[in-house]
This record gives structure tokens, C-alpha cells and sequence, in this order.
């Protein structure tokens, strides 16, 4: 028996949904947890060749496969489909998705403008770009056909992007400055999107306490309970979002990768920040925005 624990939206009669005892899937993907038994599904498989990346058992790599996961399951990576990233890096993402035939703008912040928190871009425009099709996963001219760039700052996202059918960011919301921040952003990433549209984005998830975590720092460690309260807010909002907050139960789900930290066997890890000491893991957030 599968238990979920109800919390009723008083404001709209609405239900938040949460799945605590059964362990997540990619294949009934929705909010969750890294897990050891998602490695194991044909669809991480499928994702890594995509990506031309060896399966490893790592977090990072998952958040990837997580991402684009939830949005072939909203039927996102197709011709003609609109999609905006932040905080993208060297991801190869983009990359995937333009060779699905979507149409992508993916964002960094400006390396003219360096951020208080550390985190700055350090490459050309003619880097950037070169740099988010390094695997030659999609065709050379085709990509450039499908993926542009553009500076920007996830604390300022500009008015004008609108009309997307997808966002995401994989492991950036937690580095915008506090807690705080990072829910701004996750709501104001919505404003993107045309309604009906997929918001997928990935962050740090402290799973060893609901009480001490890091909530001001350029690294930040949501807990249980300040998920469930994003996801009341996103609720009272009228989107959509369901959660599973399973954590696993397989071998790897129980081991902590002390520093330095593995290239394998890497899903939970011991963190010190701030004078706190933590088991930090990821955690995948899926948000359908309302139909107007």
C-alpha cells in the first residue's frame, strides 16, 4: 500500500500530494529523490547514450537524466517545442534537446557582471556556444539553427521571456543567494512559460536533518519541510506539482561519500557549510503551470 500524506490548500480545496513509502521511478517520474533504482531503468540507459556519457552511479549525472526525463514525459522534446535554461554551464542539454528538434535559448549570468556569491561565467559567446555541443551530439549546423544564448541573471530574469513551453536549471536555484531567492526565482522561472507549459529544475536537498540546514549562503540546503512549503506556494498559485520523497533503499542510497568526494557511488555526500555538517543529495522539481 502506497501511503500519501494529504495537505489540503484551504484557500483553493486544492491537495498536495506526497508519496513517503514507495521508492521513486523514472518511468512514474515526478518531484523526487535521487535513488539507486532509477540508474538501473532503461530510460537512464536511453538518456546517458543520448548524452554520450557512461552510466555512473552520480548525482550530477542523474540530474540530467531526471530533467530530461519529466519533459519527454509532458511530450516537451519535439520538433518545434520551446524550452529556455538557466544556468547551463557546459551542460549537454541543450545539445540533446536541439537534436529532438527543439528550439532553445539557453542563459548563464553575464561575464561582464560578477556575482556576489562567486559564481561567474568565464567564457566568450564563441566558448559558450562551442562548449554546449562539445560531444557533437547534435549536428554542428543544426545546432546552431536551434540554440541561441543570452546573459542572464537568475535574480533578474527580463520581462521579455515569455511564451516557452519548458524551463529548467539543473542545480543552480540553490546558488542565487538564500532560500529565499531561490523560491523567487522558481516562481518568476513560470512567468516563461506559456500556460500548460513544464518548469523541471534540480537542487541540493538536505537529507539528514528537517530542523538545522544552510538557508543564507551562495550554496543553499533546502529540507524536507521547505520543499513541501514550496510546493504549497506553487499550489496556491494554481500549478501543479506532486512529490515523492522517498530517499531509497538500495546499497548506494545508504552510503556517504566523504570528501574528496567519488566520481561513482556519489548520491549523498557529506557536506560541511557554515559550521554545519550535513548529508546532502539532489532533488528534482516538476511544475506544470496553470491553464488561463
Amino acid at each position: 500500500m502506497i501511503f500519501r500524506r494529504n495537505n489540503t490548500d484551504n484557500r483553493l480545496g486544492r491537495t498536495l500530494d506526497i508519496i513517503n513509502d514507495e521508492e521513486p521511478t523514472l518511468e512514474n517520474i515526478r518531484s523526487q529523490l535521487v535513488t539507486q533504482n532509477q540508474f538501473r531503468s532503461p530510460l537512464y540507459t536511453l538518456w546517458c547514450n543520448e548524452m554520450k556519457e557512461t552510466l555512473r552511479y552520480h548525482r550530477k549525472q542523474w540530474e540530467f537524466v531526471y530533467t530530461l526525463q519529466a519533459l519527454e514525459s509532458y511530450n516537451m522534446l519535439r520538433e518545434g517545442a520551446r524550452g529556455i535554461g538557466f544556468g547551463v554551464g557546459i551542460e549537454p542539454l541543450p545539445a540533446v534537446m536541439a537534436k529532438r528538434g527543439c528550439l532553445v535559448l539557453a542563459t548563464e549570468i553575464n561575464i561582464e557582471k560578477p556575482n556576489k556569491n562567486g559564481w561567474v561565467k568565464g567564457s566568450s559567446l564563441e566558448d559558450e556556444m562551442r562548449d554546449l555541443n562539445r560531444r557533437g551530439i547534435c549536428e554542428p549546423s543544426v545546432f546552431r539553427s536551434r540554440v541561441s544564448y543570452r546573459d542572464v541573471d537568475m535574480n533578474q530574469i527580463p520581462a521579455d521571456l515569455q511564451d516557452f513551453d519548458f524551463v529548467w536549471s539543473c542545480c543552480s536555484l540553490e546558488h542565487v543567494g538564500s532560500m529565499k531567492l531561490s523560491l523567487e526565482f522558481i516562481m518568476n522561472s513560470l512567468r516563461c512559460l506559456k500556460p500548460g507549459g513544464v518548469a523541471v529544475h534540480t537542487t541540493e536537498y538536505n537529507t539528514s536533518s528537517n530542523i538545522l540546514t544552510v538557508k543564507n549562503a551562495s550554496t543553499v540546503f533546502f529540507r524536507k519541510r521547505d520543499i513541501i512549503e514550496i510546493a504549497r506556494t506553487i499550489l496556491s498559485a494554481g500549478h501543479d506539482i506532486r512529490l515523492n520523497l522517498h530517499k531509497g533503499l538500495g546499497k548506494i542510497d545508504k552510503h556517504i561519500d566523504f570528501p574528496p568526494h567519488s566520481e561513482d557511488n556519489h548520491l549523498k555526500l557529506f557536506v560541511t557549510k557554515k559550521g554545519m555538517m550535513l548529508v546532502a543529495t539532489s532533488i528534482g522539481l516538476i511544475i506544470r503551470k496553470k491553464l488561463d
